[in-house]
């Protein structure tokens, strides 16, 4: 019988996020977001050399959109996190990443449609998952404590500066979704857009 007693090969990763991808992509990625925070002249060629071998990787598409917000490009920023909205449609920072760049821009008919767009979402995933943060700050995140029902912390700690920014993020978005109203209706302008300004 074949098969019969070979070891079983574990799925192949698909490199789309942090909590599904092999150790070569994870290194390459946070190499990549060590470089643009370090603002290195490079880091853009880096970013747009990983999007290239990882076409199909919303994360790829959000370290390479943050790499143009670091070097002052706006159009770029907006053009790649469109790209990573497509193939992840229902991560939270994509969507408020993407609005707070509209904003930015001064298109704020379109910022109002994405935050609409990005709370409209069935069933969100965790915005740890594209998030372009240090992979050591993702898994910080990803074992921190679970979200209360009220929206706080289980526990009191404050966690270091690069991770708190995105737990409170993640908080203000799971307190937003359970403020929206049932059914289709949008949640007020200034709320929308108060959330995308703090992404």
């Amino acid at each position: 019988m074949a098969g019969v007693g070979e070891p079983r090969r574990s799925p192949r990763k698909s490199n789309r996020d942090w909590l599904d991808c092999d150790r070569r992509f994870a290194q390459q990625a946070d190499g990549v977001i060590l470089q643009v925070l370090r603002r290195s002249p490079d880091a853009v060629e880096r970013a747009t050399q990983l999007m290239c071998r990882y076409k199909k990787s919303p994360l790829a598409y959000a370290i390479l959109a943050e790499a143009w917000l670091a070097s002052g490009n706006l159009v770029m920023a907006k053009t790649h996190l469109r790209s990573a909205t497509v193939l992840a449609p229902r991560c939270p920072y994509i969507s408020l990443a993407l609005a707070a760049v509209l904003v930015r821009m001064g298109s704020w008919e379109e910022a109002v449609r994405e935050c609409a767009r990005g709370l409209g979402a069935w069933m969100p995933t965790d915005p740890a998952r594209h998030s372009p943060l240090p992979e050591d700050s993702i898994n910080a995140i990803v074992s921190s404590p679970k979200v209360s029902s009220k929206g706080l912390p289980s526990n009191e700690k404050e966690s270091a500066c690069c991770v708190s920014g995105p737990r409170r993020a993640r908080e203000s978005w799971l307190q937003l979704r359970r403020w929206r109203p049932s059914g289709r209706r949008r949640a007020p302008t200034s709320t929308m857009l108060a959330i995308a300004g703090a992404a």
